[in-house]
């Protein structure tokens, strides 16, 4: 199973990893800065790429500052969540997010020194909820799939080139679709990170499923777009009580 890790960023970005990621000892993990990786070319497709943000040490303001605050901005009765995300201008800042219909007067403007943003947004829920239990209005989208080809380079949601970039639409083969969040090494083995909920179909995938790129909602068949098979995964406790810290699973690509 995976450590204890340090914070979840957005909905899913970032995992960042201290120690004993995998039975056998200390795997130290690190998060890449200022990088551009390429991919090669394949069949004259301009190679898909990835670029990591700037200002690390900001960055671990933010969290340590999110992991601070959250349990006392939550205690909001219009706060849904809480997130670390950039601005226009590259530099971190914390996100709270609030109900539509909820005003964010009680809402700081900065905490310890790192800016704030309120996003107002509706309430979260899993994908395979059921409308009875949603908000009244609320629906899920129609499972149909809209794969459009509008420029040279692939979108997040088309196929891309292997290997993938990330940032891309992903998902275990019964889902419908998520988000490739880093790639994670260990030794000569490579992963790709997403969501326990995106990967491992929350709680119901099991060790060797196949994960797809793009994820099926996004167009992906299985198995023609097999980009490895869900290795691990963080159970998620699915109740309104429940103290989840990541919601975390990793595919073993080739």
């Amino acid at each position: 199973m995976f450590p204890q890790p340090k914070r979840l960023i957005g909905g899913l970005s970032l995992l960042l990893f201290t120690a004993n990621l995998f039975a056998g000892g200390q795997l130290p993990l690190r998060m890449l800065v200022n990088e551009v990786e390429q991919a090669p070319e394949v069949a004259n497709v301009r190679p898909a790429y990835r670029r990591i943000a700037e200002n690390p040490e900001g960055l671990e303001r933010a969290i340590a500052a999110q992991e601070r605050h959250t349990d006392a901005l939550l205690r909001d009765a219009g706060a849904r969540g809480t997130a670390v995300s950039w601005d226009e201008a590259g530099d971190p800042v914390i996100r709270v997010y609030i109900d539509a219909s909820s005003s964010s007067a009680g809402i700081p403007t900065s905490l310890d020194g790192v800016p704030v943003e309120v996003i107002a947004t509706g309430r979260f829920y899993a994908l395979n909820m059921g409308c009875s239990r949603r908000e009244a209005g609320c629906a899920l989208q129609p499972d149909t799939a809209v794969v459009a080809s509008t420029s040279h380079e692939p979108g997040p949601a088309e196929r891309h080139p292997r290997p993938v970039p990330i940032g891309v639409s992903t998902g275990h083969y019964q889902v419908t679709a998520g988000t490739i969040g880093c790639r994670v090494k260990v030794g000569c083995h490579s992963y790709a990170l997403s969501n326990a909920h995106v990967f491992a179909d929350e709680n119901s995938g099991v060790s060797g499923d196949n994960i797809l790129q793009p994820g099926k909602y996004d167009g992906g068949l299985n198995p023609a777009d097999k980009i490895g098979e869900l290795y691990d995964s963080v159970p998620i406790v699915m109740t309104s009580t429940a103290l989840n810290k990541v919601d975390a699973a990793i595919a073993r690509v080739s």
